[in-house]
């Protein structure tokens, strides 16, 4: 599909021929030609709002016409702007309910059996899209899920090229019952059901999500138009842009929610580099549209998949995809990351997701509930390197590492005396080799006798990895690389070190691609360019910067630089365009 974005001068020359439409026929006429409906559909019967907060209720009528809205004791009025869209503003109430709203103008609207509590949107692609009865066990978990304190709501399926404000279909909002919940998403209701058990209070869940979408579908068309502006010479095309934004997402942005959980990644594997960047757009990107700046995101990192691993590493998307979602949750501040590496399948829609949601939860539940509970598996901080000997740190691992192994929906088990897996070592060449692992207290050491200067470590490097590293909370270590700059996480300290040796450079003559003047393009050039871009440092050890790190020779180093290094160390380029 062929990415369009209107531009603003087709923006005015739509605001033109209105006015001249609005010069043919009075406002009343045009206002009640539009046919949107009174009170917006996604407020309806059984619906949970979000407590503590003031609440936006919304819909439509005629210009100018007064609409009191009433919930229990509080009344909010207000006027139908020119364009007939009418905005009230409730006071917070706390958690409970039943309560009955009543909307009044030229029509009266009630609306029953209305709770206050935690409201969430859902959103992502498959994995989250896959129904409660598909999961494992699914009949039985339909069977036993009788809980009227979780609610959901299932956005109606819509795609469009441009913003749209209401649904196409009118939807409805669920109890959850044995005969309700045959379209309830499975990740979405275990993750609602661990919350509602902790919280007791009732759970929403708003459903907004496409099986098989991009990230980018996902993305308003302005913040697509900015990525758009960093992507210059990659041959990037977007898949699909922002037609599921527009009419999924769009209609529901002045709703209040507490946060987002996120479940996709799988789709955007043909330039897994820009994945990074395509999650931190949508997290901002929705931020801004929802007015919530510090909206919290649970991100869901994607599980194993395919055939077990059989090298060191892969060179294969997935653990690229895996970092950047890594990445993401730690240079945004209030986003968490659920490691799922031991939750996957050989199939790409794995059915366990009930220890999906319970993750997800305990993530939510500690990063915004201020629960004292660790919020997800291992994260690499740091290394530092003594011989033969690599370091490595982590967070997450306070109450300490041990080697376990998950079967189907049965808890993790600790294996005593258990060897790690899933570690990969190598030198200055950058050839992996498997590595002894072993755990030391809240670390591990890494070696192997076929490397005597080791330089990088990777771990569970690829689609379906051998890793067994877990927390003694039960909780997998998240995937990672060495060769990249650690982000310290934006709650946790102390800040974690990348303690490798930095040659001095002395050569006059730059090799393009060799920021730190030691003669090669490597992984440690791959690490001073994303400290370069995070702004950890401001100049590369090498003489000549914008000789080395202007990779495609357009006289700047940006973004598009890095990604052509990492498709270099991936082997997926021979030589970089300013050659």
């Amino acid at each position: 599909m062929i990415f369009r974005i209107i531009s603003k001068r087709a923006i005015i020359s739509v605001m033109m021929a209105t006015v001249l439409l609005f010069c043919l026929v009075s406002p009343q006429q045009y206002i009640q030609a539009e046919t949107k409906p009174f009170l917006h559909p996604v407020f309806a019967n059984n619906m949970v709002l979000q407590r503590d907060v003031e609440n936006t209720i919304w819909g439509w009528t005629s210009s100018g016409e007064k609409i009191t809205v009433k919930i229990g004791d509080k009344i909010a009025s207000c006027v139908a702007d020119s364009t007939g869209k009418w905005t009230a503003t409730l006071e917070p109430f706390s958690a409970g309910g039943p309560y009955q709203m009543t909307v009044t103008g030229s029509q009266t609207v009630t609306v029953s059996d209305i709770y206050f509590g935690e409201l969430w949107l859902c959103s992502g692609q498959s994995n989250m899209v896959m129904q409660l009865p598909f999961v494992e066990n699914g009949d039985t978990e339909v069977q036993n899920c009788n809980n009227p304190n979780i609610r959901y709501f299932t956005t109606p399926y819509a795609s469009s090229s441009s913003p749209q404000d209401n649904f196409g279909y009118v939807s409805g909002w669920y109890k959850c019952t044995p005969t309700s919940v045959g379209n309830l998403s499975g990740a979405a209701y275990f993750f609602a059901k661990e919350l509602n058990e902790e919280l007791d209070v009732p759970i929403g869940i708003i459903c907004s999500a496409v099986g098989g979408s991009f990230i980018e579908s996902w993305i308003s068309n302005e913040a697509m138009e900015t990525f758009l502006d960093t992507t210059t010479g990659l041959s990037y095309t977007p898949s699909s842009p922002d037609i599921y934004y527009n009419g999924m997402i769009a209609p529901l942005t002045p709703l209040k929610f507490k946060g987002v959980f996120w479940y996709q990644g799988e789709s955007n594997t043909n330039f897994p580099t820009l994945y990074e960047s395509q999650l931190t757009s949508m997290i901002n990107d929705w931020r801004t549209n929802f007015k919530k700046a510090d909206m919290p995101f649970v991100v869901v990192q994607l599980p194993y998949y395919t055939e077990l691993q059989t090298t060191p590493v892969e060179n294969v998307p997935w653990p690229v995809i895996r970092e950047s979602q890594l990445n993401v949750s730690r240079k945004l501040n209030n986003v968490g990351l659920v490691t799922t590496m031991d939750l996957g399948a050989v199939d790409i829609h794995p059915k366990n997701k009930q220890d999906l949601g319970y993750r997800s939860a305990l993530c939510a539940l500690s990063k915004f509930y201020n629960k004292d509970i660790v919020p997800t598996g291992p994260l690499y901080s740091g290394m530092s390197i003594s011989g033969n000997k690599v370091k490595i740190t982590f967070e997450n691992a306070q109450n300490g590492l041990m080697v376990a192994s998950k079967t189907g929906l049965e808890p993790v088990q600790e294996v005593p005396g258990g060897t790690l897996k899933g570690f990969a070592i190598a030198g200055q060449d950058g050839n992996y080799v498997f590595a002894d692992a072993v755990i030391d207290g809240n670390s591990v050491v890494v070696s192997s006798s076929a490397i005597s200067n080791p330089v990088s470590v990777k771990y569970s490097w690829g689609n379906n990895p051998l890793g067994n590293l877990y927390n003694k909370d039960g909780l997998p270590a998240s995937p990672f690389s060495t060769t990249g700059t650690v982000i310290p996480s934006t709650t946790s300290t102390p800040k974690p070190t990348l303690t490798t040796s930095t040659p001095t450079p002395t050569q006059a003559n730059v090799i393009v691609g060799d920021l730190n003047g030691d003669g090669s393009v490597n992984s440690i050039d791959f690490g001073y360019f994303r400290m370069f871009l995070l702004g950890t440092i401001i100049d590369f050890p090498v003489l000549d910067d914008l000789k080395a790190a202007d990779l495609n020779g357009d006289g700047s180093i940006n973004s598009i630089d890095f990604g052509y290094l990492r498709l270099y160390l991936l082997g997926s380029i021979k030589v970089f365009p300013a050659y």
